[in-house]
């Protein structure tokens, strides 16, 4: 994974959050859109990064383990090294 994959994960976070969370003040037509452009990732905040990161690599950890131990034990074919 490329650290710029990371960030657009990041942002996807942040923006969902953001989303599906409004404001009481904030109008629904306010509210951006779900997104991981080269700007909105270059806008992330500090503190979104901070909230989101561990939470994220959390979450390829326990999706490389589950295929690991429950797709690619069932389906060995799929899996191929690319080292």
């Amino acid at each position: 994974m490329e650290p710029t994959e990371f960030l657009q994960g990041v942002s996807l976070l942040h923006t969902l959050m953001r989303t599906t969370r409004p404001c009481r003040w904030q109008n629904r037509q306010d509210i951006a859109a779900v997104s991981a452009k080269r700007e909105h990732v270059l806008e992330l905040p500090l503190g979104a990064y901070r909230t989101w990161a561990d939470k994220l690599l959390n979450g390829f950890f326990l999706a490389n383990q589950f295929l690991k131990e429950k797709v690619f034990t069932i389906y060995p074919f799929y899996h191929t090294d690319r080292n």
